[in-house]
């Protein structure tokens, strides 16, 4: 998931992603519980690369950050808004 100005993109489940229950409850709470838009579309590396921040989800994983991309780095480079 990436985030850039207050929104949450995330690639659908047919980018080649799981769908997991982690992933589900994430959505929902950032949608929800958070109030930010979340859209769910497919990103290039550019958006990535120039995300505020960018973290996976995922069962195994829970929310694990990502401070950077192709050696690039992310927003601030450590988690959090």
């Amino acid at each position: 998931m990436s985030v850039r100005a207050g929104k949450v993109i995330t690639p659908p489940v047919t980018a080649s992603i799981l769908e997991s229950v982690t992933r589900g409850f994430f959505i929902k709470f950032i949608a929800e519980d958070l109030d930010l838009p979340v859209e769910v579309r497919d990103m290039t590396r550019v958006e990535l690369y120039a995300s505020d921040e960018v973290f996976f989800c995922g069962t195994g994983a829970e929310v694990t950050p990502v401070s950077s991309v192709d050696n690039m780095k992310i927003g601030e480079e450590y988690p959090g808004p």
